[in-house]
């Protein structure tokens, strides 16, 4: 019995290795398909392994590379299916894969699947739906990351295609609010002026820029601390705004006061 059980152990030992050299050879061989701009035959190399080698140390790269793969090559309903399986799957987003190396060291599977549909959805102009997609890769599916500023970056992208999607959809306010948050605390992001300048685009096609500024400047005198997450609080147009300071030097009321009137939003703002 123990001479059977060693065989059978030696077996599937040799039939593992041999399903691992196998994938491998696929990963490696989908590799050089994606570089050489024959992404639809990429993805089929990819999807290979995902149906075949689950046990391969890179399935969790190889499902997603299918899905993007198709979206490269333009099969978009392709591409969305694998999406969203991938969002179904127990792929993990705090899988740590490397990446560009330090600066990505998580997998973030779901969070970029989920992005991905949303970008697609909204070259089709259906908004709405881009919306909902976008969305969930803020809350639902966010993004892992060590690096506060690479986290920051990503926000800020992110918040300026859902308020992208509202202004297509005509939610006017829900915009403002949205895109107004994140120019009152981003200061000091890479990305900042990016937000600066989709804000004050959107106050100039569909507000009075006077209103807003005499509304914002009155806003201030209502700045709070929330003690127990270290954030602040603004009211604004008869809504609460929580903010999240990406940098502030004095963090104290007066302080991210001071921070937002030297902002680059609050003097564009105020420009005549």
């Amino acid at each position: 019995m123990k001479y059977s059980i060693k065989i059978i152990a030696l077996l599937f030992f040799v039939l593992t290795v041999r399903g691992q050299n196998k994938a491998k050879e696929l990963f490696q061989a989908a590799i050089t398909d994606y570089e050489n701009g024959e992404y639809y035959k990429a993805a089929i190399g990819f999807k290979e392994i995902v149906d075949n080698h689950k046990r391969f140390e890179y399935y969790g790269q190889s499902f997603y590379n299918t899905a993007y793969s198709y979206h490269q090559a333009d099969s978009l309903n392709l591409a969305i299916e694998w999406y969203e399986k991938i969002r179904q799957s127990k792929l993990k987003d705090d899988e740590r894969v490397g990446g560009r190396g330090l600066f990505e060291p998580y997998a973030n599977y779901k969070h970029n699947a989920t992005f991905n549909i949303a970008t697609i959805e909204y070259g089709r102009e259906d908004y709405a739906k881009a919306l909902k997609y976008y969305s969930e890769s803020l809350e639902k599916y966010p993004y892992y990351n060590e690096s506060g500023t690479d986290l920051r970056i990503r926000k800020n992208r992110l918040i300026i295609n859902v308020t992208d999607c509202l202004e297509q959809l005509g939610r006017y306010e829900e915009a403002l609010l949205t895109i107004v948050s994140e120019s009152l605390d981003s200061q000091g992001s890479s990305n900042y002026s990016a937000v600066v300048k989709r804000s004050i685009k959107l106050i100039e096609n569909h507000f009075d820029k006077e209103e807003i500024k005499e509304q914002l400047g009155n806003s201030l005198a209502s700045v709070s601390m929330n003690k127990k997450d270290k954030t602040f609080s603004i009211q604004f147009r008869q809504t609460e705004i929580r903010l999240h300071p990406y940098w502030l030097d004095d963090y104290s009321v007066e302080g991210i006061k001071k921070e937002i009137k030297e902002s680059e939003f609050w003097i564009v703002l105020n420009e005549d």
